[in-house]
């Protein structure tokens, strides 16, 4: 009887010892790719082959929180100037015909799309890490579906320091998205073009002007959402006064040293 229970002790003992090493396994294997019984199995960055970062002056546009209908302007506008911009963008405007077209042309005319919110509903998606996670991966698949395309940038909504959201969160996604791949970015100048007060273009465009001072390479944060009807002429100006200084204007890819708020 002795033996008996002593062999069932044993036995247990090393089916315990071979479900660890399994989690273990496991766990491991989180670091590099998606397992079938991990949440949002979808939401891992695409690899890419490295590719150099533009040097020089260079500024990079980027636009939050679309698309809408300025973002037509938007576009009109870059395509105009010869431009490339950033669009981190969301699905809370307009209709999905709308806003699939507009991702579209932004990929077909070599802009880049990077994720932010398919809500931008701070009350929602900054609950919990997982309802955040949620959030992208629902995005993340809007995307993909109208243009194949599987982003490799996000911004968080707010900035990855945002007052939205508890600091605990925002440690745990950034974390998270880091070990799925993703960069994100905040951004060194600001338009001011986020204010319930619609500016006029050329203040907005002395207001970045300003901010750019010193700067050989910035990451400008604008909104292309419906409220700032200036912010198209605002950006044309910029444009025009920063060729003349030698700038280009650029789309952010990986090989960006991302910009983080501290």
């Amino acid at each position: 009887m002795k033996q008996t229970r002593r062999l069932a002790e044993l036995s247990a003992i090393f089916i315990l010892a071979g479900c660890l090493v399994l989690a273990v396994g496991g766990f491991a294997g989180r670091v590099t790719a998606a397992n079938a019984w991990e949440p949002f199995p979808g939401l891992y960055a695409p690899a890419s082959e490295p590719e150099p970062a533009p040097t020089g002056k260079v500024i990079y546009l980027t636009f939050d929180d679309g698309p809408s209908k300025n973002t037509r302007a938007i576009l009109d506008m870059l395509r105009e100037e010869q431009a490339k911009a950033t669009f981190f963008v969301t699905a809370q405007y307009e209709d999905t015909a709308f806003v699939e077209a507009m991702l579209v042309r932004m990929r077909e005319e070599g802009h880049t799309i990077g994720l932010h919110s398919y809500t931008h509903s701070f009350s929602q998606i900054y609950k919990y890490t997982d309802a955040f996670l949620a959030d992208l991966d629902k995005l993340n698949t809007f995307i993909e579906n109208a243009t194949g395309l599987r982003p490799q940038i996000l911004r968080f909504p707010g900035g990855s320091r945002s007052s939205g959201a508890p600091t605990w969160l925002l440690e745990e996604a950034k974390s998270e998205l880091t070990r799925r791949g993703y960069l994100y970015y905040d951004w060194d100048v600001v338009s001011g073009d986020d204010t319930a007060v619609v500016y006029p273009a050329d203040v907005l465009c002395e207001n970045m002007l300003l901010r750019l001072k010193g700067k050989e390479q910035a990451i400008i944060l604008c909104h292309d959402n419906a409220t700032p009807k200036t912010t198209p002429e605002a950006v044309r100006l910029l444009i025009r006064a920063l060729r003349d200084e030698g700038y280009s204007f650029e789309a952010l890819t990986p090989a960006v040293e991302p910009v983080h708020i501290h």
